[in-house]
């Protein structure tokens, strides 16, 4: 298991056939269609006597151009590049954007379903639906409930084999009307040394 910042990027790649895969497909072109956006999030991983929080922002321009803020660290990608900003030590790593590597949330509110998930059956719960997704190779599986007025993704679940658990609680997305969104996803904001590993 990576460091749990890093699990925070790792969990969204899902390939499922039929009518629920389409599903998957029609949430996050929905998502997109509203971009650029922002929501906060809360995000805790836990593992038999670890648990660990953060809170943020996620910032969505467009498919795969985001920005993530925790409270120690920015992530951020122009749809080519991926940026992990360190606000302690003020240095950037910048390398290629590998979506299979990033978190299965971000993916999906970045656009990219991933390729190995199955999606399960979508049930009613309270104000919203849950559909459950689970790994191929039974790596994780999890749930998304999604809320009833705008279908939107309000919070998901992941419990991975090896016994870690991640939720992310996600706020109602809001409108960003940054004029310079492309240029703050770039992360040239950010002050520091850059190390190029692309």
């Amino acid at each position: 298991m990576r460091r749990p910042a890093i699990a925070l990027l790792l969990l969204l790649h899902a390939g499922a056939a039929g009518q629920e895969a389409n599903a998957l497909d029609s949430l996050t072109r929905r998502m997109l269609d509203s971009a650029p956006f922002l929501l906060a999030y809360h995000y805790s991983i836990s593992a038999d006597d670890f648990q660990q929080a953060t809170s943020g922002t996620l910032y969505v321009a467009a498919a795969a151009v985001f920005r993530l803020d925790m409270f120690d660290k920015v992530y951020g990608s122009d749809g080519s590049s991926l940026y992990l900003h360190d606000r302690n030590t003020r240095q950037t790593v910048i390398d290629s954007l590998r979506m299979e590597e990033l978190l299965i949330w971000l993916r999906l509110l970045a656009g990219d379903p991933p390729e190995d998930v199955v999606v399960g059956r979508l049930t009613r719960e309270g104000r919203g639906q849950r559909l459950a997704i689970s790994h191929s190779g039974d790596l994780w599986a999890g749930d998304l409930l999604l809320d009833d007025d705008s279908g939107a993704i309000r919070q998901v679940r992941i419990r991975e084999a090896n016994g870690w658990r991640h939720s992310i609680d996600l706020q109602p997305r809001r409108p960003w009307l940054s004029r310079t969104r492309e240029q703050w996803v770039r992360l040239e904001d950010l002050p520091g040394k850059r190390l190029d590993l692309r």
